[in-house]
């Protein structure tokens, strides 16, 4: 389902020119959420949120800096109150291959405190993050992440009474980055 005002833009942009639509996009994000069941009694629904935008100013590759560079998640996440890598997956550092351009495929295991809002505290998450080029045509990349909080909230493999279960828990990222189409940035 739509969320916001994501409705009313769609059908403005039915209406608009590819020039017109670029420029809506450029200062609007299209949402839309819903449920995924997990097994066929309808146990373990999980949320699922879908995103459309356009970031100005940065190619795929700066925007895919941006999101793997651990000293730069408080441009984009006023809450973070930091982010540190605990293991690379790859050969050699990860962190420097990427943004040093030596490799565009990389694998690392991060670590996270995040202020929540309103409410005081702050949650510790582990995550698992993956990037790797887009084929061609696209020119760009995708960012593949599993994040689990830390402690009891966490995955656990087997089923239990006394384990609390986060509602909220970020269970998978998916962020795809392309150029749009003659405009590289």
């Amino acid at each position: 389902q739509t969320e916001g005002s994501t409705k009313k833009i769609l059908r403005k942009l039915a209406h608009m020119s590819t020039l017109e639509q670029f420029g809506l996009l450029q200062q609007e994000t299209l949402v839309w959420s819903g449920r995924f069941l997990n097994d066929a009694s309808g146990n373990r629904r999980h949320s699922f949120f879908l995103t459309r935008g356009i970031v100005q100013n940065l190619s795929p590759r700066a925007l895919m800096h941006l999101l793997w560079d651990n000293c730069r998640t408080f441009e984009y996440n006023n809450y973070c109150m930091g982010r540190s890598t605990l293991l690379t997956i790859s050969d050699g550092d990860a962190d420097h291959l990427i943004l040093e351009n030596k490799t565009d495929i990389a694998t690392k295991v991060i670590k996270s405190e995040m202020r929540v809002p309103f409410a005081g505290i702050t949650v510790n998450a582990v995550c698992l993050m993956h990037v790797q080029p887009l084929e061609e045509p696209d020119q760009g990349f995708v960012i593949v992440s599993r994040t689990t909080d830390i402690g009891p909230a966490g995955t656990h493999f087997e089923e239990s009474d006394n384990i609390e279960r986060s509602q909220n828990e970020i269970l998978w990222g998916c962020n795809v980055m392309r150029s749009v189409p003659g405009r590289p940035n």
